[in-house]
């Protein structure tokens, strides 16, 4: 019996009805008590008097804990209360409830004992009870702060039984449900949120639903499973309208515009229906539709508690992802033997690659089939097959299309595929597959795909990597560079768990293929072969390449085969082919980096023209240094090899060269060279140099065309040579360089230079060079005739000569030495054979030492004996000394001759110079656009404190030259403390290519008489002090100067002196009078006069030049017996004179000499009283003259009508008008002979003055006997000439066209 205590009570009137309270009521049993904290009754008097008790009665519980417990059996309870007897038989009359029940603040305990799940409490429940008779009104209502629930219910029937029917509706808006569900969902689900919006309209049958409409949302649904491989699931939102059916044999949930979001994407909408119903005979049957099926949302779902575990691990690694469509199942869960039937569209379906199986990516197509044949249609774009290990890179497809039929047969399934479609970016293929596999056996493959119109640059896409080795793999890699396959065939058949390619027992594996147009780069290091056409097979482990064309650079390769006998481990690659083509394309192969370090050095300076044929073999590792074999080669053919930086050609080159890994080799290889047949041996040294000699009789004229730069214009002829090349391979030792020698004994070469370097063509000379001819400090040599000896390096900052014999230092130290000693060197000789030598490049030197000795150094008849030259070139400068007997000084230049004057300072200068007069014939006149632009001379300062020319002490010099914007000037040319004071200053421009010179000054000397005589020159003229002003110009540089275009002038001012001799070389320059001649023209008698020479009181006067003349107007000769003047020109060219003297005697002297010729005694008084009274009316009638013409050496002299009374009257007495003078006349008896030393300072001389009187006392016919006998042999051969070495300007060297007298040509 039930127990029941209260622990309070109270009463009142509420109205008219009363109102009773009781507080800390419990019902039933310990443990199993009902406990209310307050329960109100309220009753209703008119009910109650109508004799219904349940009817009056209000009931209002607040606080009350409501248990309601759901028993093993399935009966229902509320706990205190006892069990609600569900006995059908329990009569329905009377529902045991008040008519109004209201429950304020209850909590509801859920213990469902059926379900084995724990107590579940729902606090501050508010339930509302209306009943009347059988019909219940239930309205209840529940409010947290995460949301409310609403339900309404009306109820026919017993509640405790199973007889009552009702509709409900329930709404929930927002309610956090995840404790409730997590309930009734396994713990390992791990639901840890969940929010539910619902709204449904149920009906009820029997105490059971029937069904029920509405629609729902549930909200961040969290599920985060704890068992080993579940993963999270997130749902963020799912909502539909749906509809439940319960049936007799099962049930039926459609779900209407179901949508679903996850975290990143949402579900389309649309419909969901599920049937599911019971099979008569046992099991079930389950029927799905959906439109939309997202693949990777159920696999997570799945994932979270897998219901299969088999399932587990294969999507665990296959990732499947995708959407289904029209989405149909049916499965017939029969007992004995389950049954399925399915059919779908499905679209970007993905799977990750599991073992042997590939994974796909964006597959698309149908499905349908049952349990025993399913059926794929694929019908695919840009999808994507991935493999785990075959493949390297995804293969990516372009087109997917074909069929597979998966087939159930007893006790094995098949994969089979009749035509199955697979266009990728790079080749198009169809294939044809059937894969078996039985359980307890291997996978069983035969497969078969063609493939055309391929791209193989990215073959390497398609390589099935995991069967090859790697260096295979590489090389394939490196290799394939672009090229079409446009058809082939792989078939592989065997078993998959033995790799074909390894074990050629275990199955069939074969790709045979064409290449066109291939471009592959077969080795590191070798030149590619490009435009490849060829056959190419994969057997097994094995490949074949049958090469049909190619090229390698423009050279064609034919009958060539290519062989790896091995894949995995990789082989080496053996190659066997010929190489047609360009000479020059060999070059290049074997400057290759695979042949560079045997053959790179050898042919790198190398070019060639024509064709040849190479055939080669060889064989190439492709995994380890080991294996390598080269066997060659090369066939000449009429080829031409040349070395550009030698300037070297080799023609119609015709033979064989063999080479191997060892080495080039060949013997007795034909062709010209430098314009001679030669021959070529090709012979490996021991040392692993490579020698090339060339044998030949070459010629030197053939060697100069072809190497201007080798001075060998002054060598003629041809000699034997033997040319050795000597290089060495990349593995000699270290530091050897390649050397170049060069042989002969130059027999048959006659070289034309100045002793001793010079040789005739009969003569043996030595000669032998060795250069290094790659960089290496080892110096390069050369010896010839003993004579020369030198050392050098390449680069030319260490060098060292020795002349003259002696050794060269081995080493020489830096900067470049040349020393030595020579006999006569002639710089006329050598100017003239340097001439003919190519200029230097002016490359400035480091250092260069100077130190040499020479026994004679001369130019002309100018020489220097025992000459040492010290000289140093340092920082660009030159600095010297100069030492021998008659020279001492130094000098100081730049290497670049223009960056500073020229300084030359010498203590003495004493020269030795044939000064003689000798007849010349003139030079060409030389082109003034010759020569050097002065604006590129260096500045010059020249000083010698002491010059000598001969005996004559021409005291100190100073020279200098100044560079000037239009040209050269000479600032300064003088001369002081000598016998001669010169100062005098010049200019040397060039305007429009042309160049000038001007040149004018001063010159003096105190005694020009002594002066001459001490350069040299026999005695000609006593004392005369001269002075000379000049000012000239000629078209050229200054070494030009040539009497036909000499312009300018000079004037005379010469002092009292007497011509001892009379010299006629001088005179035909000035073209003065001979004397002589006239004077005995005149028949006057001063034979006794010129035996002693001629004295005079001065010189005055000027000469002009110009177009090859030289013209004077005012030449007067002033002296005690007379003037003498002389005006008109000399053609310096043709040597003529056409001038007009005028003689013009002392009456004192002439008049009386003359009478007493003409008239006797009495005559001679007369004309000299009339001499004393008429001074220059006498000089009018004393006056004679004459006309010179004709060549300098024989002029005529005629004398004219224009002389005065007493020339008149006096010329028929001279017994004609011509007068020619003799220049070989004899001399008179007493005269002295031409040349012969005149002594004028030990026996004095009578005056012309004290002649002339001596002459007017002697018997008159006496005189005229002497000058009748007098005939012009007895005269003099030298006339008188006072300018002797006063117009030396004249005088030049034989150079640049000079062709003053003194020179010679």
């Amino acid at each position: 019996m039930a127990r029941r205590r209260v622990d309070r009570i109270a009463a009142r009137w509420y109205g008219i009805a009363p109102l009773l309270e009781l507080y800390g009521l419990q019902i039933g049993k310990r443990g199993e008590a009902l406990e209310i904290d307050r329960l109100s009754i309220d009753v209703a008097l008119g009910e109650l008097l109508a004799g219904s008790p349940l009817d009056a009665l209000r009931l209002t519980i607040d606080g009350m804990q409501l248990t309601l417990v759901r028993a093993q059996t399935g009966q229902l309870r509320l706990e205190g209360v006892g069990p609600i007897d569900q006995n059908p038989q329990q009569t329905r009359r009377v529902l045991p409830l008040p008519s109004g029940l209201r429950l304020l603040n209850t909590r509801v305990v859920w213990i469902d004992h059926k379900a084995g799940k724990p107590p579940f409490k729902i606090d501050k429940v508010d339930i509302v009870l209306d009943r009347e008779g059988t019909l219940l009104d239930l309205r209840a209502r529940l409010q947290t702060a995460s949301g409310n629930a609403d339900l309404s219910a009306r109820l026919d029937g017993f509640l405790t039984t199973h007889e009552w029917d009702g509709e409900t509706y329930l709404k929930v808006d927002n309610l956090d449900v995840a404790d409730l569900f997590a309930r009734y969902l396994p713990k390992e689900y791990g639901l840890y949120g969940l929010q539910l919006d619902l709204e449904s309209w149920g009906r009820w049958r029997d105490a059971a639903p029937a069904g029920a409409q509405g629609s729902f949302e549930l909200r961040d649904l969290r599920l985060r499973p704890a068992n080993r491989g579940a993963v999270p699931l997130n749902l963020v939102r799912a909502g539909a309208e749906f509809s439940v059916q319960r049936q007799q044999d099962g049930l039926q949930l459609g779900l209407k515009d179901l949508l679903l979001a996850f975290r990143g994407h949402l579900w389309p909408s649309g419909d969901l229906a599920v049937a599911i119903s019971e099979r008569p005979e046992g099991g079930r049957q389950i029927r799905v539709a959906a439109d939309y099926l997202r693949i990777d949302d159920l696999a997570r779902t799945l994932r979270v508690r897998m219901p299969w575990p088999e399932l587990q691990d294969p999507i665990e690694r296959l990732r499947p992802r995708g959407e289904l469509r029209d989405f149909r199942l049916s499965l017939d869960l029969a007992p004995d033997q389950p049954e399925w039937r399915v059919q779908s569209s499905f679209s970007a379906v993905a799977t990750g690659p599991w073992g042997d199986i590939p994974g796909v990516e964006n597959l698309s197509g149908r499905v349908h089939g049952q349990h025993d044949h399913l059926v794929l249609q694929l019908d695919s774009e840009d999808a994507t097959v991935r493999f785990s290990e075959l493949f390297r890179d995804p293969l990516k497809l372009l087109r997917l299309d074909g069929r597979l039929d998966l087939i159930r047969d007893s006790d094995r399934w098949q994969v089979i595929a009749e035509r199955l479609v697979a266009d990728t970016p790079d080749i198009d293929t169809r294939t044809r597959m059937a894969l078996e596999y039985r359980p307890g056996h291997p996978l069983f493959l035969d497969l078969q795909t063609d493939f055309g119109d391929g791209d193989a640059s990215n073959a390497l896409r398609y390589y099935p990597t995991s069967i090859m080795s790697e260096s295979v793999v590489a090389w394939v890699d490196a290799a394939i560079i672009s090229g079409g396959v446009p058809a082939g065939t792989a078939w592989v058949r065997g078993r998959l768990d033995v790799c074909a390619v390894e074990d050629p027992r275990s199955g069939t594996f074969q790709v045979v293929f064409d290449t066109r147009d291939l471009e592959l780069d077969y080795l590191q290091g070798w030149p590619k072969l490009e435009h490849l056409d060829a056959h190419v097979r994969f057997n097994g482990n094995q490949l074949d390449i049958d090469l049909e064309s190619a090229s390698i650079y423009d050279s064609t390769v034919t009958a060539s085969h290519g062989h790896i006998d091995s894949l995995n481990p990789a082989g080496p690659l053996y190659v066997k082919g010929q190489v047609s083509g360009p000479l020059q394309n060999i070059l290049r192969l074997l400057q290759e980096d695979a042949l560079r370090e045997d053959f790179g050095d050898i042919v790198a300076p190398m070019r060639a023209q024509g064709d040849s044929v190479l055939n080669m073999e060889f064989a190439i590792p492709l995994e380890g240094d080991v294996g390598y074999a080269l066997d060659g080669q090369l066939q000449f053919g009429g080829s031409q090899l040349s070395l550009p930086d030698w300037g070297f050609t080799i023609s119609d080159i015709r033979g064989r060269l063999d080479f191997d890994l060892h080495g080039l080799s060949a013997q007795g290889i034909r062709a010209r060279t430098l314009g001679s047949p030669v021959q070529f041996d090709v012979t490996p040294l021991r040392d692993g140099t490579t020698r090339v000699r060339t044998r030949g009789n070459i010629k030197l004229e053939d060697i100069g065309r072809q190497v201007p730069a080798i001075p060998l214009r002054a060598a003629s002829g041809r000699a034997e040579f033997i040319i050795d090349v000597d290089v060495p391979s990349a593995g000699t030792a270290d530091g050897k360089p390649g050397i170049l020698s060069i042989e002969s004994d130059l027999r048959g070469v006659a070289i034309a230079l100045p002793a001793p370097f010079g040789k005739t063509a009969g003569q043996a000379s030595p000669l032998r060079i060795r250069l290094p001819i790659s960089e290496n400090r080892i110096p390069g040599s050369l010896s010839y005739a003993g004579q020369i000896d030198a050392s050098f390096t390449n680069d030319g900052r260490r060098v060292d000569v020795v002349l003259g014999g002696g050794k060269a230092q081995r080493d020489p130290a830096a900067g470049v030495r040349i020393e030595g000693h020579l006999g006569t060197v002639d710089l006329f000789d050598w100017s003239e054979a340097l001439n003919k030598l190519p200029a230097t490049d002016g490359n400035a030197l480091d250092t260069l030492d100077l130190d040499l000795r020479i026994d004679r150094i001369q130019a002309d008849h100018l020489g220097i004996n025992d000459l040492h030259l010290d000289a140093r070139l340092d920082g660009g400068i030159w600095q010297g000394a100069l030492e021998a007997p008659n020279l001492a000084g130094k000098f100081s230049a730049a290497q670049k001759i223009t960056q500073r004057p020229i300084q030359i300072d010498l203590q003495r200068l004493h020269l030795n110079l044939p000064l003689g007069d000798a007849d010349f014939q003139p030079a060409p006149i030389p082109d003034p656009e010759d020569g050097p632009a002065p604006s590129t001379l260096p500045e010059l300062v020249l000083n010698i404190v002491d010059l000598r020319i001969n005996d004559a002490n021409l005291g100190q010099l100073r020279f200098n030259a100044q560079q000037a914007p239009e040209g050269l000037r000479m600032t300064q040319f003088n001369l002081r403390g000598g016998q001669v004071e010169l100062d005098s200053a010049g200019h040397w421009s060039r305007v429009d290519a042309r160049h000038e010179t001007e040149w004018g000054g001063q010159l003096s000397t105190g005694d020009l008489g002594d002066l001459l005589v001490d350069l040299g020159y026999s005695r000609q003229v006593e004392k005369a002090a001269s002075k000379l002003e000049f000012l000239l110009r000629w078209p050229g540089n200054p070494a030009q100067f040539h009497r036909a275009t000499l312009a300018g002038g000079i004037d005379l001012d010469v002092g009292a002196g007497r011509i001892v001799e009379l010299d006629p070389g001088v005179t035909r320059v000035v073209g003065l009078l001979n004397l002589n001649a006239l004077t005995r023209r005149l028949r006057l008698d001063f034979s006794d006069i010129y035996k002693k020479g001629y004295s005079f009181d001065s010189m005055q006067g000027g000469f002009q030049f110009a177009d090859g003349t030289a013209s004077t107007g005012n030449l007067s000769v002033l002296g005690p017996s007379g003037r003498i003047d002389l005006d008109g020109s000399a053609d310096l060219m043709a040597r003529t004179l056409d001038q007009h003297v005028t003689v013009t005697p002392n009456l004192d002297a002439t008049l009386p000499i003359a009478g007493t010729l003409a008239g006797g005694p009495v005559a001679g008084v007369a004309v000299l009283v009339a001499q004393k009274l008429m001074n220059k009316q006498v000089d009018a009638l004393n006056r004679f003259e004459y006309r010179l013409s004709g060549p300098w050496d024989q002029p005529e002299v005629r004398q004219l009508d224009s002389g005065g009374t007493l020339s008149k009257i006096l010329r028929p007495l001279s017994g004609g008008e011509q007068m020619p003078a003799q220049a070989g006349e004899a001399p008179a008896p007493e005269a002295a002979q031409p040349g012969a030393p005149s002594d004028t300072k030990s026996t004095p001389e009578p005056t012309e003055s004290e002649a002339m009187a001596t002459a007017a006392g002697d018997d008159a016919a006496a005189s005229a006997q002497a000058v009748k006998e007098a005939s012009p042999e007895d005269q003099p051969t030298d006339g008188g000439n006072p300018l002797r070495g006063l117009i030396r300007i004249f005088k030049q060297s034989k150079s640049h066209g000079a062709d003053l007298p003194g020179s010679t040509e």
